[in-house]
């Protein structure tokens, strides 16, 4: 399935996204995502606000992936709000490890989406709360 991230077909790179995110934990080699490839939220799943979504849940549930914090950064970025909130989120469940995060979540506080400050004020609260 991991394979299929990098499938040349945005159907299937959507199909294994989705199908990856309802695993937890998830491991996943290095290769399959960049924060310098602008595909890091939106390759594997396409440029659609379900699939980015989709994309941003799934690296919410990678484990020690050298990129994923990367990839959740860019996605606080994104002009889609739904993959702004899922960030945020994910971002949250990395406690310590998410700490570099918090000034791109603080700054999230003032996002245009309630949805997106809700989950960046949760997310802050969760690394703040975590064990050094």
């Amino acid at each position: 399935m991991v394979k299929a991230l990098q499938d040349a077909s945005p159907g299937v790179r959507v199909s294994a996204v989705r199908a990856l995110a309802n695993f937890d934990p998830i491991t996943l080699p290095a290769s399959t995502m960049s924060a310098r490839s602008p595909r890091c939220l939106t390759g594997p799943a396409g440029n659609t606000p379900d699939a980015a979504r989709d994309a941003a849940v799934m690296l919410g549930k990678v484990q020690r992936h050298p990129e994923r914090n990367s990839c959740l950064l860019q996605g606080l970025q994104n002009p889609l709000s739904q993959v702004r909130e899922s960030s945020a989120a994910a971002l949250g469940k990395f406690g310590a490890e998410a700490r570099p995060a918090l000034d791109a979540l603080s700054k999230a506080l003032a996002d245009s989406d309630k949805n997106v400050r809700r989950q960046a004020s949760l997310a802050i609260g969760s690394i703040n709360s975590a064990p050094q």
